[in-house]
């Protein structure tokens, strides 16, 4: 997902998935590195003669350069997640930007979906659900090309999700 830009409604709406899904992965790594430095920290104390231990020094700063790298990607991929959704919300129709956002921003199932819908007072079964997703996606395709535009995901621009 990293370099590439999206050039359909389509890849854009999915792309938050793999968003959410590579930065859980951030997140887990962020606590293993700093549960790792936890454990080098009890047994990293000042010394008899004012010495300090080069080897966990070393591990704490790549630790720290490491856990801030991953930190900026999770950053990054909440824009992307946020950028998503101001796409859905400038759709017209509010049952439209329903059905997108709880399919796609919140990603889920076709059957939770239909549940979701009810709490935005749309009461329908899983065929209508499944039309209105139809009726949703032609109306982002036909949005797409002029929020890409004013967005700087065109493909002359060169920008990359930011």
């Amino acid at each position: 997902m990293r370099d590439q830009r999206p050039h359909t409604a389509d890849e854009f709406l999915r792309s938050v998935r793999e968003a959410r899904v590579e930065a859980r992965r951030c997140e887990q790594r962020i606590d293993e590195l700093y549960a790792q430095c936890e454990r080098i920290t009890p047994n990293y104390g000042p010394l008899l003669h004012g010495g300090g231990d080069d080897h966990h020094d070393a591990l704490l700063i790549a630790a720290a350069e490491q856990a801030r790298t991953l930190y900026d990607r999770r950053q990054e991929l909440l824009w992307q997640i946020n950028l998503v959704e101001a796409f859905i919300s400038e759709l017209p129709d509010a049952r439209l930007r329903s059905v997108l956002r709880l399919r796609y921003v919140d990603c889920m199932r076709w059957e939770d979906v239909v549940k979701g819908m009810r709490v935005y007072g749309y009461y329908y079964d899983l065929r209508h659900v499944t039309r209105l997703h139809g009726r949703a996606l032609n109306e982002a395709r036909k949005a797409w090309d002029g929020w890409a535009e004013r967005n700087g995901y065109k493909e002359d621009t060169g920008n990359v999700f930011n």
